[in-house]
Formats: C-alpha cells, structure tokens, sequence
C-alpha cells in the first residue's frame, strides 16, 4: 500500500511539473485607501474621510504557471489597517468636529488565480487575514468658533479598544498588474481591491463559560501595489 502512494505522489509531481510554463517568486509593497469598509451591526455609516482610512504594507509570494496563461500565486503579507469616520455638529454657533481612526495589524493570506496576456496580470481569488495585534483608537476633536476662547483648539485622545483580536477574516481579492522587464527581473505595478465577507471581531468568554462577541468593522480598501519578480 506504502509503495503504491508513493508511486502515486511520484506520478503526481511528475504530472505537475510537466505541465509547469515557470515559476517566480517576488515582493511588493502596497498603498491604500478604503473604499466600501463598513462599520459592523449598523445601519447608519459616519462619514469617512480621506487619510484616516489608510492600508499599507508588504509582503512575499510564490507563482506556479500551467502551460497555459494560467497560474497559482500564494501570498504572504503585512498589513496595517485603519478605519475612521469624522462627524460635526453646530450648537450655538459652535462647531465641534470628533474624528475617530482605529487601528490594527493583520497577516493576510491570499491564494490568487492569475491569467497572463501579454504583459498584463488578471488577479481573482480569496484570502484568510489573521490579527496580530489589538484593536488602538485615536479620536481627535476640534471645536471652533466658540465665544470663550480656552475652548477653542484641537484635542487628542488615543488608548487601546482590546488587547487582541479574536479569529481570522475571510475576504476576496481582484486586481490588474503590468509586468516591465528591469535588470534580471520585473518591475511589476498595478492596483488591486479586497473586501472583507466576515467583520473583524473580538470574543469573550465570562467566568460562566458563557460567550459574546463583539463585531467591530468590515474591511474594504483599493490599493496601488508596486514589486519586483524573478522568474526562473
């Protein structure tokens, strides 16, 4: 029986890198702005201003290509993530305006189907993102026009919401990248979109064993990606 899934995983390699057009590795590094992220068991979403919805980060990956336009690319990367809102009320002739960013960081693990024309790249596929640090708050408040001076002014408060972020985030994403040859590899530039399917969460667990948890926010963001590829 051992000889013969052996033979069969023999076989199986075999198949697989007769069918193989080539293989790359690459890293690339990444920009965004969020765009459709979404707080969590609400129906009223604040407004969300440009530069406080900020994800940006880096990461590895490994691309399989068939003898076809087609191709396995697995990745590995680092993300920091922001989503803020900012809202302003008028009392009096008083303006106060709160603006709220929170803040935390995920490994995100995308297993993406490419497809090769020429020298442009179609991306598809779905990602896990697991959290790797708490969920921190910064909130900014300004108040204007104020007839007492002293309260006129800009005020800042930050601290952490929890401690560690519970389970990981399914999603998906799509995005388009042109390949240029530069030295012994490729300049690779594009744009990519991902969204989260399940909201990032915290649970706790009470001294009953009883358990709650605590939907935060779904993550949505277009970014501008940049990398360098060796192909072999």
């Amino acid at each position: 029986m051992k000889k013969i899934v052996a033979f069969m995983a023999i076989a199986l390699a075999a198949v697989s890198l007769a069918s193989a057009k080539g293989i790359a590795v690459g890293v690339h590094g990444y920009l965004g702005e969020g765009w459709g992220s979404a707080y969590a068991d609400t129906d009223s979403q604040p407004q969300k201003p440009f530069g406080e919805n900020l994800y940006y980060g880096g990461g590895a990956y490994f691309s399989y290509g068939f003898k076809s336009a087609l191709a396995i690319q697995p990745e590995v990367n680092f993300r920091v993530n922001n989503i803020g809102d900012r809202s302003s009320t008028t009392i009096g002739g008083v303006t106060t305006t709160v603006t709220n960013r929170y803040t935390y960081n995920s490994v995100d693990i995308p297993v993406l189907l490419t497809y090769q024309y020429k020298k442009f790249n179609l991306l598809i596929g779905p990602y896990i993102s697991i959290p790797v640090s708490g969920l921190s708050y910064t909130t900014v408040t300004t108040v204007t026009n104020s007839p007492i001076q002293a309260l006129n002014g800009t005020s800042t408060n930050s601290g952490t919401v929890v401690d560690t972020l519970s389970g990981v985030t399914f999603g998906a994403t799509v995005g388009l990248e042109y390949a240029m040859r530069m030295g012994p590899g490729r300049l690779v530039v594009g744009g990519r979109y991902f969204h989260d399917f399940n909201p990032v969460k915290h649970e706790t667990t009470d001294s009953s064993g009883n358990k709650s948890t605590t939907n935060y926010f779904y993550r949505g963001a277009a970014e501008v990606t940049v990398g360098f590829q060796m192909a072999f």
